[in-house]
């Protein structure tokens, strides 16, 4: 059975009238998943193979993308791990960046942030803080409400924050991260967004929650830069 690709020319107006960038978007990556499945079944006639790649030449075109281009958007985004066994220490308790830290962090993950995310056309860096299970034993009371964005902004340094549990630690870690690279003329020039977040010690380094029982751990201290789109996620309304 031969395939119908073909579009009336009032459909195609009306498709990029009702959806525009997007439904071309999502047909182009159709084609080519469409494509190369049947490439390796070798089920179609080579009109119907030729047809196809046809059509998603034009989608290509029609978006202004680049074959390489479509195949680094369909890669699984980067996640960038800077863990405190590989160098990346705090002192305990605090959001205190070492000297080590910063020289990688300037001479390293920037540039490969950059990198990554000129690859796969990402505009979003999440910047995940977690730690270990060890609590903080402190009576201090904690300031983050009180400075927490000051400290984002670049209007108080982390030295003057305290955080009473690991929780407000990793967000505390997090925004310093957050607030270094939000002020690279570097990642300023690409037009990154920067956003801080807090795992707390939920989370393990494999990605799966804590069942707890680990405690003192380095690879748990870690700050995880995730890269992603910007625009990729969309309000969803509930059912009242």
């Amino acid at each position: 059975m031969a395939l119908d690709l073909s579009a009336r020319p009032e459909e195609d107006e009306q498709i990029r009238q009702i959806a525009g960038f997007d439904v071309m978007m999502i047909m182009l990556v159709f084609f080519m998943g469409l494509s190369g499945y049947l490439y390796m079944n070798k089920r179609p006639t080579q009109a119907e193979f030729d047809e196809v790649s046809g059509k998603y030449a034009e989608l290509l075109k029609a978006t202004g993308h680049t074959d390489k281009e479509m195949a680094a958007k369909l890669k699984k985004p980067p996640l960038i791990t800077l863990s405190d066994a590989d160098g990346f220490s705090f002192p305990s308790g605090t959001a205190l960046i070492t000297q080590e830290f910063s020289e990688k962090l300037m001479l390293k993950i920037i540039p490969e942030i950059l990198a990554r995310a000129k690859e796969h056309g990402l505009d979003l860096i999440e910047v995940v803080g977690h730690t270990d299970e060890v609590p903080i034993n402190s009576r201090a009371k904690s300031n983050l409400d009180q400075r927490l964005i000051a400290l984002l902004r670049g209007d108080v340094d982390a030295h003057t924050l305290t955080a009473v549990d690991n929780t407000g630690l990793a967000m505390m870690r997090a925004v310093v991260i957050a607030g270094i690279l939000t002020n690279d003329p570097r990642i300023k020039a690409a037009k990154l967004t920067v956003v801080p977040f807090s795992a707390g010690q939920l989370i393990r380094r494999d990605g799966h929650p804590s069942v707890g029982r680990g405690w003192d751990d380095s690879d748990r201290r870690r700050i995880d830069l995730r890269l992603r789109k910007l625009a990729e996620s969309t309000a969803v309304k509930t059912l009242k």
